[in-house]
């Protein structure tokens, strides 16, 4: 948030609380601010959050606000599911690359919330459910298949169908001249068949 920013809020503080805010109460607050990355919209919203209920409310400081904004952003990153991975990724950016989509997310919630918007309990479940489609049909583990096929029975969403298991290619029958050709070399590769032992050389070592 801006210097004129923390001073527009702090005004509007002032319409609740009947405060009165100098330079030096601009410049802690922006400095907490700048810390706690405040979205100025969001810390907007927490502040007439705070005063909109409850007549014996506190006068808000900047610690409530921080604690505010760090709660919606803590229940939109529970609301985060992870997309489905590009093909063209490299196993060592995929971190870094979830980490980016979860920081989008989170910051597209809080906009929505920061404009009056409902921040998700958690994941939806059709998000939930594309994403176990997409598992199923990728193939899965036959423990892992059970446990989402169960999980989809039960919000009434049929399993998609199990891969089929690939065939492999067929192939043609070998020509006859390459077998002939092939039995002929195996042949050629065994070795000599030993000779006969000569009947007389036997009788002279038989005899005594």
């Amino acid at each position: 948030m801006s210097w004129d920013e923390i001073a527009d809020l702090l005004s509007l503080a002032a319409v609740f609380d009947q405060r009165t805010a100098g330079e030096e109460d601009v410049k802690g607050w922006h400095l907490v601010a700048r810390l706690e990355r405040w979205p100025a919209p969001a810390a907007q919203r927490v502040l007439v959050e705070h005063y909109a209920r409850g007549a014996d409310r506190p006068r808000i400081t900047p610690a409530a606000i921080s604690d505010g904004i760090r709660a919606a952003r803590s229940r939109a990153a529970a609301s985060f599911v992870a997309p489905d991975c590009p093909d063209d990724l490299a196993g060592r950016d995929y971190s870094a690359w979830l980490r980016a989509q979860r920081d989008a997310h989170v910051q597209r919630v809080l906009d929505s919330w920061a404009e009056g918007g409902p921040i998700p309990d958690g994941p939806s479940v059709e998000a939930l459910a594309g994403r176990a489609d997409r598992t199923l049909a990728t193939g899965a583990p036959p423990h892992l298949r059970a446990a989402i096929e169960s999980g989809l029975s039960r919000i009434g969403r049929p399993p998609p169908e199990r891969p089929r298991p690939s065939r492999l290619p067929h192939r043609p029958a070998a020509d006859p001249d390459q077998r002939a050709a092939a039995e002929a070399e195996l042949a050629a590769r065994q070795p000599a068949p030993m000779p006969e032992p000569d009947a007389a050389l036997e009788s002279d070592v038989q005899a005594p």
